[in-house]
Order: C-alpha cells, then sequence, then structure tokens
C-alpha cells in the first residue's frame, strides 16, 4: 500500500511539473484592414470631352463687353458655343465651338469689320480719307486704302489712320484660331496712285486688350 500510495504521489508532481512548465502563448491578433472612407455627396470630376472636329480659340478679353463677361453662360448659349471660360490673369476668353459655328461667327465679325472700316469715311474722323481700294476678305491681313496725299502729308497725325484700320481687321484675326496677328496698310494717293505709306502692323492678344 505505501508503495502505491508513493507512486502515485510520484506520477502526480511529474504532472504538476509538466503543467508548469506550459506557457500560454498570446491569441493571434486579427489583420487590420483599413475601410474605405466614403463620401456620398462627393462626385470626382469628370474630363470634358468635346465631338470631333470642335474649334477652340482665345478671345482678347477686350473684345467682349462687360456683360457678355458676367453672363458667360448666356453668351456662350446665344452664339451655339459648347463652352466659353474666362482667364483674368491672361486676358483670354477660351470659346469651344463646332466648325460650323466657329465659320458662322466669323462670317458676323467680318461683316462687322468692314462696317467700320467704311464707317471711318463718313463720320469725318479722318478727312484725308478717300476711301477703300481694296482689302483681303479672307483674313483682313492686307487693306489697300485711299488719301489726300497733301492733306495727309501735311497732317502730323496722320500714321493715326493705317493704326486705327490695322487694329480694326485684327479684330476679326482675333475670332480666328491664331494667337498672334498682323495687318499691312498700304496708303496711295487717291490723286496720283503713288504709295504714301507701306507698313505692317503686329499685335498679340497683349496689345490688343490694352
Amino acid at each position: 500500500m505505501k508503495r502505491i500510495i508513493a507512486l502515485s504521489l510520484c506520477l502526480l508532481t511529474v504532472c504538476l511539473l509538466a503543467a508548469c512548465g506550459k506557457t500560454d502563448e498570446p491569441a493571434a491578433e486579427p489583420d487590420f484592414v483599413e475601410a474605405a472612407v466614403t463620401n456620398p455627396a462627393y462626385t470626382a470630376p469628370q474630363e470634358v470631352t468635346y465631338p470631333s472636329g470642335s474649334i477652340t480659340i482665345k478671345v482678347p478679353l477686350a473684345f467682349l463687353s462687360k456683360e457678355e463677361k458676367e453672363n458667360l453662360p448666356a453668351y456662350a448659349d446665344n452664339h451655339g458655343f459648347y463652352s466659353a471660360e474666362i482667364n483674368e490673369d491672361k486676358g483670354i476668353a477660351t470659346l469651344v465651338m463646332s466648325e460650323l459655328s466657329h465659320k458662322l461667327l466669323l462670317t458676323t465679325v467680318g461683316l462687322d469689320v468692314i462696317e467700320d472700316l467704311y464707317g471711318f469715311l463718313d463720320d469725318g474722323s479722318f478727312p484725308y480719307f478717300k476711301g477703300i481700294e481694296t482689302y483681303d476678305s479672307t483674313n483682313f491681313s492686307e487693306l489697300v486704302i485711299l488719301v489726300d496725299g497733301n492733306a495727309y502729308m501735311m497732317d502730323q497725325n496722320a500714321d493715326l489712320l493705317p493704326y486705327t484700320l490695322a487694329q480694326t481687321c485684327m479684330i476679326y484675326q482675333g475670332y480666328t484660331t491664331e494667337t498672334k496677328y498682323q495687318c499691312r496698310v498700304l496708303v496711295k494717293d487717291e490723286a496720283t496712285g503713288s504709295a504714301v505709306k507701306d507698313e505692317t502692323y503686329k499685335q498679340t492678344i497683349k496689345d490688343l486688350n490694352s
């Protein structure tokens, strides 16, 4: 009996020592997954695309009236443009339209330019201005005018006439896809047909805005 009790105590001791040797392993932590934060009110901006054949032009801001600049969406709608944006720092209005709308716009502007050119003959601003012999109807890049040669040469501010006419022609060019404009003005004596002045004027968007 004593032997049995002693053997039992030995086995119990061994079991207790084995139990004390074990260490509890920490439970594995779950992998951290960052949940995407969404804002249902936010809509990612989408790139605007226009039909093929669209025309983009950069018009000097000076060509637009105050009302047109303040109501740009209405200005774009009235002319059938796809979009219109203003950049005050660069002094331009960027207009996007179809090829047909662009042709119609140039036709309208071209008629206005012709009316203004001939308007100088009637308003008396330049009394020596006698007529327009020819003008480049394609791009208004060349203009031949007739003057009273003697009166023109006597006027100290005579050069203001060709400069003003060139500026008027370049308004048309401001509605094309170009960003630099020029117009040659040949001044001829009406009586003799001889050249009095022949100069090409060049401008940029910045010049036309000033």
